[in-house]
């Protein structure tokens, strides 16, 4: 499983090369923001399914794409709006409730970071079923090595302090007893 903003699909030849980077690294499920597609849909390309939910205008949205090897354990697809969607998938020993996210930039306007957390949380506080629940995506959120976030993020982080969208990050995880995973910034080959 992973996650990738892959900045936009709407490039000749981007969705060729997202299929095999993902299947380089054998990746059957990703979490995928800025696809840059307008509307809302379920496309089987073959060899995988995309899942995604966008706007009217081409920006932003958010999407899964699933190895047609795990098709059958789709369960649910929702698309909440360009920032949020969710998966619902039948795992081995309970169901697993994947929520893609591509939370507003720091630059962004605090009431349009409220919305899009308030969301996340009915989304969140919604998801069906006692499986797990896992957030992916891009928060444009720095977490920090402030002393407070330890039990949340362990002992290392890639920055020095959070930035605002950190803090509601960590606010967000707290409020719901979750940790934090950063990214791996590189993949190694």
């Amino acid at each position: 499983m992973a996650t990738w903003n892959v900045l936009s699909l709407n490039r000749a030849g981007s969705l060729r090369k997202l299929k095999e980077e993902l299947t380089k690294y054998r990746i059957k499920i990703a979490a995928i923001q800025e696809i840059r597609w307008p509307g809302t849909e379920i496309m089987d390309t073959g060899d995988c399914t995309i899942l995604y939910s966008g706007s009217r205008k081409s920006t932003l949205g958010t999407g899964f794409v699933v190895s047609k090897e795990y098709n059958g354990s789709i369960m649910e697809f929702r698309p909440i709006n360009e920032r949020i969607c969710t998966l619902r998938i039948r795992a081995r020993l309970f169901n697993v409730n994947l929520i893609c996210v591509h939370a507003p930039t720091e630059g962004t306007g605090e009431e349009v970071k409220d919305r899009f957390y308030e969301e996340l949380e009915n989304v969140y506080d919604g998801a069906a079923g006692h499986g797990v629940k896992m957030i992916l995506g891009d928060m444009n959120a720095k977490i920090g090595r402030e002393k407070m976030y330890k039990p949340i993020i362990g002992q290392e982080s890639v920055h020095m302090e959070s930035n605002n969208n950190g803090e509601r990050l960590m606010d967000f995880a707290v409020s719901r007893n979750m940790i934090h995973i950063s990214p791996i910034k590189e993949l190694t080959r």
